[in-house]
């Protein structure tokens, strides 16, 4: 789907990622352990781990990955990437092998800003085959590169939800991480409010992909021609491997 102008591009490879994209460490029957590039001793996040390795290896300027729960920020986090959730609607999802539609979107994970956005200019916008892109039409900007500019933080307002900033003292070396990109924002002009949820820890582990998965996946894989089955290989972890 070709969002924009008359501009293409050729896909060229393919990425490992976690079982039916269920998982964060990026374990799958066919491909086995996917490996962090800064330390084969360590997972690269997942369920995207693959794609995001795959930027850091520096196979391809940016790739597309899928979120439901955080398959594309927990590799990008693991990875030193940047990467977009976006909002659901803002592009297509037509061919990604769905875990929940409630929660599913695909996302970009790039080395910077600046190429996520030349990536939405392409991507994001109406597309018949999926009905949710339906909103788009009246959301999508002329060019996503405009909010680059200098100044266009001022004024945004960015919400910190401090129930999971510290939950143990090991997280507080990400927690002072988060607190200095509070303060920044803040001298460009944002503002960003502390957000507190009553019983978070209870209403947080609320998910529908266990009331979605079946269904969700029986529909794609009825609408999707069948292929040449591959016999799959099970592989383990290398006995180096750690998990962060």
């Amino acid at each position: 789907m070709l969002a924009h102008g008359q501009a293409g591009a050729i896909f060229v490879g393919k990425t490992n990622m976690h079982e039916f994209a269920f998982g964060i460490t990026t374990i799958s029957s066919l491909g086995g352990q996917t490996l962090n590039p800064y330390d084969l001793r360590r997972n690269p996040g997942g369920s995207s781990g693959g794609t995001g390795a795959g930027v850091t290896a520096n196979f391809a300027v940016f790739r597309m990955g899928t979120d439901t729960c955080g398959s594309i920020r927990i590799p990008s986090s693991h990875n030193s990437l940047v990467g977009l959730r976006v909002t659901q609607g803002l592009f297509s999802r037509d061919g990604i092998v769905p875990l929940a539609l409630t929660q599913d979107v695909g996302g970009p994970l790039a080395r910077n800003v600046e190429d996520i956005a030349v990536v939405l200019d392409q991507t994001a916008g109406v597309d018949p085959n999926d009905p949710v892109t339906k909103v788009a039409a009246l959301h999508t900007p002329a060019s996503y590169t405009d909010f680059l500019r200098t100044g266009k933080l001022r004024g945004a307002r960015f919400g910190l939800m401090t129930d999971v900033l510290v939950t143990t003292a090991a997280d507080q070396e990400v927690a002072d991480v988060i607190l200095g990109a509070k303060q920044e924002l803040e001298g460009l002009g944002a503002t960003v409010i502390n957000v507190a949820i009553p019983d978070f820890a209870t209403v947080s582990n609320t998910s529908v992909i266990t009331m979605e998965f079946k269904e969700n996946l029986d529909a794609y894989l009825a609408a999707t021609p069948a292929r040449p089955s591959r016999r799959c290989r099970i592989s383990s972890p290398p006995a180096s491997f750690t998990r962060p």
